[in-house]
């Protein structure tokens, strides 16, 4: 028995769904019409993406001074900033 898994997808928007096998090809097929109109349903409420003001090495940077940050702090040094 093998689950089974499928992408809904919305405007812009997608999600992959998986389901457990259960044995029985009647209850899968309504589970699975199930699982998509939930899911769509759940796509449709989510409010739209806002693009972002930060561009992509700003936020690179301030990822990598935090990992150097916690580097730093786990090796107990003082100089935490």
């Amino acid at each position: 028995m093998a689950d089974k898994n499928f992408t809904v997808k919305h405007e812009d928007r997608e999600t992959i769904v998986i389901i457990p096998d259960t044995g029985d090809a009647q209850e899968m097929q309504y589970l699975e019409e199930a699982e998509r109109e939930k899911t769509l349903n759940q796509l449709k409420r989510k409010a739209p993406r806002e693009k972002s003001n930060i561009s992509h090495e700003d936020r690179a940077e301030a990822i990598k001074e935090w990992r150097d940050h916690l580097e730093r702090k786990k090796k107990g040094t003082r100089r935490f900033f």
